[in-house]
């Protein structure tokens, strides 16, 4: 049964966050540029996910593809993503 098979990545909570810098931000401007994505291939389930403090979403099944429009969440300096990866006893119920 795998959820008496748990491991750490299903007992506890996990963060994962990122800050990454934008300094050329004259595609931002850029009319061409019609829009940014963030992809995410195969992801944890229960990962919700925010970009500057924007919720963008929750990844329910870890064998699908999400895609995010980010191109307004974008900022000149610092970005920051971040997933929260809930643990499974928050998630689901054995009975």
């Amino acid at each position: 049964n795998w959820i008496n098979n748990a491991s750490i990545w299903d007992l506890q909570d996990w963060t994962y966050e990122r800050i990454f810098s934008i300094t050329d931000t004259t595609w931002l401007k850029d009319p061409s540029v019609v829009e940014i994505y963030l992809v995410f291939d195969g992801i944890k389930m229960a990962a919700d996910i925010t970009l500057n403090s924007y919720y963008l979403g929750v990844a329910l099944d870890q064998f699908l593809r999400y895609s995010y429009p980010v191109r307004a969440l974008l900022v000149g300096g610092e970005n920051q993503l971040t997933v929260s990866f809930a643990a499974n006893d928050k998630r689901i119920d054995p009975e």
